[in-house]
């Protein structure tokens, strides 16, 4: 490379690109989400010799910098293998790189001052490949996307398995020195406004359950169950559910993010910079550093955990109570960390209906939710049975030397297992076998409702009490999700087709036709009926880890 990079062309090419890169700064996060640098610390140049006509000495300036050009351009170049079709396709697959105020595309082949997260972001979405096509050239080497990768692969700094698409979607595929260190700094931070201020509530007297994937560690939902006393309940058991004169409120329970990761704060931003954790056959890439998402974050087993607890009551037909719901910053302890199929098989047991009542009656309340929202038009009453969704995962062994990958298929109508509901006279509104999975999920929709009615009964303008106490109104903005109702009016012909799909049993052909009713969800400051959840109002409140 060296010798290649001294050759007539490429000196010409560094005599014109270094008069812009006067700075002492320089080759900042060189190859950091391209190569897998970690380095987040600058590299100075010395630009004292970019006047000499001729390379001298394999450390000339402008010979390391072209070189990192060129590198960066033949990685940008082997990470569109396997993109096709004509630009405008291509560009639609960068557009999210853009960010208003971009600068134009540069000069092809120029110097970037600083090799850091933006400049890596602007140079993929401008795709300047040009500098990585010469090389490919010069080497005699195929100048095709499968070219620069394979020979990325033989120099070994890709993989086999290296993920373009990861690579070239922009996502931060590493956290930064600086990032890290602040997620230390967050760990061990004990400064607690809420406890401070009072507000904090001591939740860890209820039995509270998490159920994830036997896989999952960044554990952010929690829920419990709190029995509550009728007026003519004069007992001082709180814990016997066979007494029907009493009530249940739901709690439940999400990690508190902001505890750890206040408005404002760096840690926050770096989990802006991604947006969501991405989960991958080979790997997880979070949205936190593992030290938060896993650890403090996370709510794990008998450790105190701070949370943001949400309470509700519900009618007989599974509808909310809305002056009944409670929302409170709360300190919690988990007792019990339970995959879903344990929760299945401590409901087929019974289990979950005596010495841990609490999941039975959850199920029964959950149960009443998926009725509710079934008869207010919810997609579980239109489309019975949902499209299996197919997972893929992949163990490396050691001593193959590569990837064991298997696939396993999920629906809602078991908790993972390759299994079929069939049998004669099946009720298509039935609740789905997985007991755990009903849930998991009606819960957390109910959460969702829940904090939307909530908000709504804020007050939103400052009211002095007769005492003079004052309360303040609440701006709080919520990201309240809408979807408005399919129009099968304007298209009877094909209302008809889809109800005969259903009347002849074709289920999954029934679920894709069913898919091209309904209409992309909205998201808005202002609340708005959700048709597919069947519900008035909904807001995206749990998962806050990822």
């Amino acid at each position: 490379l060296e010798d290649m990079f001294r050759t007539p062309v490429a000196l010409a090419a560094s005599e014109s690109l270094t008069s812009a890169a006067d700075d002492t700064q320089e080759s900042k996060d060189v190859n950091n989400e391209m190569t897998g640098n970690n380095d987040d610390n600058s590299n100075n140049i010395n630009n004292s010799d970019d006047n000499i006509d001729t390379i001298q000495t394999p450390t000339d300036p402008r010979l390391i910098k072209h070189a990192i050009t060129s590198l960066q351009s033949l990685l940008l170049y082997a990470m569109q293998i396997g993109i096709k079709g004509p630009t405008e396709m291509q560009n639609k697959l960068v557009r999210h790189l853009f960010r208003p105020g971009d600068a134009p595309q540069e000069e092809s082949g120029t110097w970037i001052p600083e090799w850091n997260g933006e400049a890596i972001r602007r140079f993929k979405f401008f795709r300047d490949t040009e500098l990585g096509k010469d090389v490919l050239a010069a080497l005699i080497w195929k100048r095709t996307a499968q070219g620069a990768r394979d020979l990325m692969v033989e120099l070994g700094v890709w993989g086999r398995h290296e993920d373009t698409a990861l690579l070239r979607s922009g996502f931060p595929i590493r956290f930064l020195e600086e990032e890290e260190r602040v997620s230390k700094e967050a760990e061990n931070n004990t400064h607690d406004p809420d406890r401070i201020l009072g507000l904090r509530k001591d939740l860890r007297n209820f039995k509270v359950y998490t159920i994830d994937g036997d896989s999952t560690l960044d554990i952010d939902d929690g829920i419990s169950v709190e029995v509550l006393k009728s007026s003519d309940d004069k007992s001082n058991d709180t814990t016997d559910p066979d007494n029907s004169q009493r009530r249940y409120r739901y709690w439940i329970h999400i990690a508190d993010v902001d505890r750890w990761a206040p408005r404002g704060s760096p840690l926050l931003k770096a989990a802006e910079r991604r947006g969501t954790s991405l989960y991958l056959a080979t790997s997880t890439l979070c949205m936190f550093p593992p030290n938060m998402s896993s650890g403090v974050m996370s709510l794990e087993s008998y450790d105190d955990k701070h949370a943001l607890s949400l309470g509700v009551e519900l009618n007989a037909d599974g509808s909310i109570i809305p002056s009944s719901i409670l929302v409170t910053p709360s300190m919690i302890q988990v007792d019990y960390r339970l995959s879903y199929d344990q929760v299945d098989e401590m409901l087929d047991e019974g289990v979950g209906y005596t010495e841990e009542w609490q999941i039975g009656a959850m199920l029964e309340a959950a149960t009443k939710r998926r009725a509710h929202r079934v008869a207010h038009g919810s997609t579980e009453g239109m489309v019975p049975f949902p499209i299996p969704k197919g997972v893929v995962s992949a163990e490396y062994d050691e001593e193959k030397g590569d990837y064991d990958v298997s696939l396993k298929i999920e629906t809602t109508h078991n908790s993972g297992a390759n299994v079929t509901l069939e049998g004669e006279g099946d009720d298509p509104y039935a609740s789905p076998v997985s007991s755990s999975q009903l849930i998991v999920t009606e819960m957390m929709i109910m959460a969702g409702e829940a904090i939307g009615k909530w908000h709504q009964a804020q007050t939103t303008q400052e009211i002095t009490a007769s005492d003079g106490l004052v309360q303040l109104p609440n701006e709080l903005k919520l990201p309240y999700r809408r979807q408005p109702a399919p129009d099968f009016k304007s298209r009877e012909a094909e209302s008809r087709h889809m109800d005969f799909l259903y009347a002849m049993n074709k289920r999954y052909p029934h679920a894709w036709y069913a898919r091209r009713f309904f209409n992309s969800v909205q998201v808005s400051e202002d609340a708005g009926p959700h048709f597919g959840m069947g519900l008035a109002c909904y807001v995206q409140w749990t998962s806050p880890i990822r």
